[in-house]
Formats: C-alpha cells, sequence, structure tokens
C-alpha cells in the first residue's frame, strides 16, 4: 500500500512541472505549477468523516518548494544559458520535496539555503537557493456520536514569500476507516454535505487512508501500469506524448535534456518505449475467479450490505440464475472460517452482481 501511496503523491507532487515540448522557450514552461498553490498569508482546508477511535489520526503534509538554479561562469557572473565544450547548460528553477506527518497541531519552518556544484570541468557552476518557507499544520478531530469524528486538517503558509507547490495530504487512521464522500450511506448524507473543503479534494486510496488532493480525482485512483515514465501532464495520453517526443528534432530534445534530469530521463524512456504497450489496451471488467476485490454493494437487499461494504475479497466462482444473470459469489479475505466459503458451505460466501466488486 505503501507503494501505491508514493506512487500517486509523485503524479501529484510533479503534475505540471514540465510540460511537452519539455523546453524553457515554450511558453506553458515559463508559467509553470498549476495545481495546488498556497500562496503565503492564505491556506487550504479539508474536512472527513472516519467511523472508529479517534486516538490515532494522522495528517502527512507534501508539497514542493521553489528552488533556483543559476549559472555562474568562472568569473561570477550569472547567466541565463551556457554552451560550454559542446554542452549546453541553462538557469532553471527545480524543486525540492518537503514533507510534515503529525498527528496535532504543529509549526513547520525550512530555513533557506544556498548550495554550489561545479560543472563543465570547473568553467561555470550551479548555485541553488531556496527562500525561508515556514507554515502551520492545524489538527481537530471532532466527536459526533459514539463512533463517527470529523477530521478538520489546515495549512496555513506563513512565509514572507514563498509559496507552496502541489500542496495535499495524506490522512490515515488506525482501527478505523474513512467515509467516502463520493459514495456514503443516505443516513450520513446531510453529515457530509456539512463538511467544508477550501482547494482540496479528498478521496479514498485506502478504507483507513485518505488523499486531500488538489486536482479532483475518483476514490481509489491508480495509475496506469502500462505507464513508462511521468509525464508530469496526467490530462494528456501517454501514447500522445511519447509519439510527440519521438518528433522532437535533435536540437529541441538537446535543449530539454540540458533542462532538467527529469526530462533527461523523459526523454530516454520515450526512446525505448514498446509502444505497442500503450496502444489499444483494453481492461477486463469483470472480476475472475480467484481476483482479489472490494465490497460496493449498491442494492441494499441484505442486512448484511452495510457489514460488508468496503471490505475485500476473494471471487470463488460465478454462476448464472435462471434469467441469465451472473452472480459472483465472493469468501471474505479476513474471514477465519474462508475455507468454509471454498467448499460453499452457507454463511462463509455472499454473492455480489459485477458492478458491485472493484478490482483490486
Amino acid at each position: 500500500m505503501a507503494d501505491k501511496i508514493e506512487k500517486i503523491a509523485a503524479a501529484l507532487l510533479y503534475e505540471g512541472y514540465l510540460l511537452y515540448p519539455y523546453r524553457k522557450s515554450a511558453l506553458k514552461n515559463r508559467q509553470r505549477f498549476n495545481f495546488g498553490l498556497l500562496e503565503p498569508a492564505d491556506f487550504y482546508r479539508t474536512q472527513v468523516l472516519f467511523d472508529g477511535p479517534a486516538d490515532n489520526v494522522s495528517a502527512e503534509l507534501r508539497f514542493l518548494q521553489t528552488c533556483r538554479r543559476q549559472i555562474v561562469d568562472d568569473q561570477g557572473n550569472p547567466l541565463d544559458r551556457a554552451e560550454i565544450e559542446g554542452r549546453l547548460f541553462e538557469s532553471w528553477d527545480e524543486v525540492v520535496e518537503r514533507r510534515i506527518a503529525t498527528g496535532a497541531t504543529t509549526d513547520f519552518c525550512f530555513e533557506p539555503e544556498e548550495t554550489e556544484e561545479t560543472i563543465a570541468g570547473g568553467a561555470a557552476r550551479f548555485v541553488r537557493r531556496t527562500g525561508e518557507i515556514k507554515g502551520k499544520i492545524k489538527v481537530l478531530v471532532e466527536k459526533i456520536d459514539a463512533r463517527l469524528h470529523r477530521l478538520t486538517v489546515e495549512v496555513e503558509n506563513l512565509s514572507p514569500a514563498e509559496r507552496l507547490i502541489s500542496t495535499h495530504l495524506v490522512l490515515s487512521v488506525r482501527n478505523a476507516v474513512f467515509i467516502s464522500l463520493l459514495d456514503y450511506e443516505e443516513p450520513l448524507k446531510e453529515r457530509v454535505n456539512q463538511l467544508r473543503q477550501k482547494n482540496l479534494f479528498p478521496v479514498l486510496i485506502e478504507p483507513d487512508v485518505m488523499l486531500a488532493s488538489p486536482i479532483i480525482l475518483y476514490d481509489y485512483p491508480k495509475i496506469a501500469p502500462e505507464s513508462p515514465v511521468d509525464f508530469f501532464d496526467a490530462t494528456e495520453i501517454d501514447e500522445l506524448l511519447t509519439l510527440r517526443i519521438l518528433t522532437l528534432t535533435d536540437a529541441e530534445k538537446r535543449e530539454a535534456a540540458a533542462l532538467d534530469p527529469r526530462a533527461e530521463k523523459l526523454l530516454k524512456a520515450a526512446s525505448e518505449t514498446d509502444l505497442s504497450r500503450l496502444h489499444g489496451v483494453f481492461r477486463e471488467t469483470e472480476p475472475r475467479i480467484g481476483e482479489k476485490v472490494r465490497l460496493k454493494p449498491t442494492r441494499s437487499a441484505d442486512a448484511f450490505d452495510i457489514f460488508l461494504k468496503d471490505r475485500t475479497a476473494i471471487v470463488e466462482s460465478v454462476e448464472e440464475d435462471l434469467e441469465g444473470r451472473k452472480h459472483f459469489a465472493v469468501v471474505l479475505e479476513n474471514d477465519p472460517g474462508r475455507d468454509l466459503g471454498f467448499e460453499k458451505k452457507i454463511g462463509h460466501r455472499f454473492f455480489f452482481a459485477a458492478d458491485e466488486l472493484e478490482r483490486l
């Protein structure tokens, strides 16, 4: 699960970081970072509900901070671009990843930094600078009834000038589960409608992990397994971007590679990608026998529906009734008697339609 969260968080962090044609001269790369921009003296907020004890709540703030990379020649003169012995070097705004995890209201501060890197055999150097960035994470848990709680997390930017980029939160609870804000029981409708968000949109990653994202997503988002590399533009199609990259001239590729190590990695991956992996990919919509699924009952025909919602299970068999409708028999993954379920014993296997099962 940790790897899944990291992949999704990385896609969020670098969305819009560098866009096709991946060169500094492109207008859209002069106006970068379009998502999750938390400016000084502003704040973001998310509110969610969870069912269970309130003693193990955690909020992790993740964002990018601008790191200004300046070329300086051997005389100390700043340069916008330098070509030395056939190699191209550019001044550019890189980023530094930041994260702070807490279970309570917390202040944070990253002091200004300056580092130097010698390039081109000493003919020039990169000077990298970050400004002071500081803020506050406010965490508030409110009890609604015996088990239901409301979690409010606010992020304030108290920096003099720096902004937080791609700001998002990863929320987690232990021995409890979050309530989906996209798919909830009718009795919770009023409670859900009372929640207030500011520039963050919470979705489930796992029943006990929620992502408050600056980009609107569905519950349980995934990274396509065919995607060869991060294109920094999840609204585009990987195949289309790969084809576009392959049409760049050698001079354009040279300019992109000189700009950023991530751009250089992207160019290399595109040149080595098997386009047949990206073209015409079909995904099965129905789960197979033996496949792991998450239960999403919608018909509410059985009192067990509420109990089984969001539980994980394994498809034991696929059966048809007299009217030709398919029914998927599942066995709960954590059922101590699940062997009885695979033996088709009553009370250890349950039936659902295909659209009530989420493939994992």
